[in-house]
């Protein structure tokens, strides 16, 4: 700015000696004329020699500005253009500025944006197509830059923009190239860490790359070997995992044989435990139930699973007899009385009885419903028991009566017996 003002000192000194023969208007035309004639130097000497005559104070910030662009001092021109904008081309010039610092910044994109915005004004134009011309080179540089710090993929992405021409051609498949190797010797070291799942994954996605076919092999018999090993020792809680694994091993040696028969094993006690929310039948063990006292298999409703064990309740009332008799019924397995909590998820607690329960006194309504015990105690000698309509009545009947129903529950470890058949439903149960 000193240098500035001593310039403008240097011009006024003469034009005061000439004051007598030349008018402020002559002065203003000429300083016009210079900046026509992008004297913009001289231009501003002028008109700031003439103080506050029209707007020559503007045009001598405006003129000074355009001279300190025409020298490239970007950050002056900017000062004293924000001093007089929207003077005359000012907006436009900042504009110009800007474009110029984002391109110096390599933001090629924004500074053409901005250029485009100016149309023809000053050589906006040119600049505009000399920055579009200059942005594949730019984004080959930064292609390679990223390829350096093993950006290959952000790189790989970049580069597509400019496939078919030589030099990105050569890039993009020198990024194929590593990215492969990369992802080849990931696998590999999935592999080499025992994770055979995932390394079998990473090799078959690699193709016909290297020997991933070969090395994909290898990690299905790794699988296939552990998954036999495990064959020899499986359990409920095991079987669905792998079962999953030979179904992902799609046929493999004797993968789809031990399928079929994990299936066979697990597959219905599995199914059981899915759908014990909607409790579903099961028909197991044997008991007098026809008027005779014919024994035959007992139908029994799921009304709970705690990890591999089921909680079966009888879907008939089978017996009846005394609350100290009815705890454990002969039926080959054990037998216990439910409580109210295990009850608590059934809508309907009524319960018809079979003949033989009947025949065996158990007091029941016109429409074979009957009254059953509960474990529940009601207070001392006497229990809970669910009266014929499916009501509770809390305050229990003598333990020693002789006619109330027996509706045992049933604690079926499923890891331990064998449901081959059935959907669950009434009319086809579990079996």
């Amino acid at each position: 700015m000193k240098r500035f003002l001593s310039l403008l000192l240097t011009l006024l000194l003469p034009l005061q000696a000439a004051g007598c023969t030349a008018s402020n208007e002559q002065y203003y035309q000429q300083a016009q004329r210079f900046l026509g004639a992008n004297e913009y130097e001289s231009a501003a000497r002028l008109f700031d020699q003439l103080g506050g005559y029209r707007d020559s104070t503007e045009y001598a910030l405006y003129a000074a500005a355009l001279h300190a662009l025409q020298q490239g001092e970007q950050d002056l021109a900017r000062r004293s253009l924000l001093q007089v904008d929207p003077f005359l081309n000012s907006s436009r010039y900042l504009t110009y500025l800007q474009a110029q610092q984002l391109a110096e910044a390599d933001d090629l994109e924004g500074a053409i944006q901005l250029y485009r915005s100016l149309g023809a004004f000053a050589d906006s134009a040119a600049q505009s197509a000399a920055l579009t011309a200059a942005v594949p080179a730019r984004d080959l540089r930064r292609a390679q830059a990223l390829m350096d710090a093993d950006g290959h993929q952000q790189a790989l992405e970049l580069l597509e923009g400019y496939a078919g021409t030589p030099e990105a051609d050569e890039m993009i498949t020198a990024c194929r190239n590593a990215l492969m190797q990369k992802a080849y010797d990931t696998a590999a070291e999935l592999y080499r860490q025992g994770v055979y799942d995932e390394a079998l994954a990473a090799f078959e996605a690699l193709g016909d790359t290297l020997d991933a076919r070969a090395r994909a092999l290898s990690c299905r018999s790794a699988l296939y070997a552990q998954a036999e090993a495990d064959y020899a020792a499986v359990t409920l809680t095991d079987a669905p995992e792998l079962m999953q694994r030979y179904a992902d091993m799609d046929g493999y040696l004797q993968s789809s044989q031990r399928l079929e028969t994990l299936e066979a094993r697990f597959g219905t006690a599995l199914r059981l435990m899915e759908r014990a929310r909607s409790m579903p039948y099961v028909l197991y063990g044997r008991y007098p139930q026809s008027e005779s006292g014919e024994e035959s298999p007992v139908l029994w409703r799921v009304i709970g699973v705690s990890g591999n064990v089921a909680t079966l309740l009888s879907h008939y009332v089978l017996d009846a007899m005394p609350l100290a008799s009815a705890t454990d019924l002969p039926m080959g397995v054990d037998t216990a009385l439910p409580d109210l909590e295990q009850l608590a998820q059934m809508e309907d607690l009524s319960c018809a009885a079979t003949p033989y329960a009947v025949n065996q006194g158990a007091e029941h309504h016109s429409d074979g419903r009957a009254w059953w015990w509960l474990a529940d105690e009601a207070s001392p000698g006497r229990n809970a028991i669910v009266w014929y309509n499916g009501s509770v009545l809390q305050q229990g009947v003598d333990v020693n009566e002789h006619s109330v129903g027996v509706r045992p529950v049933l604690y079926l470890d499923l890891a331990d017996c064998s449901l081959t058949e059935g959907s669950g439903t009434f009319s086809d149960p579990f079996r």
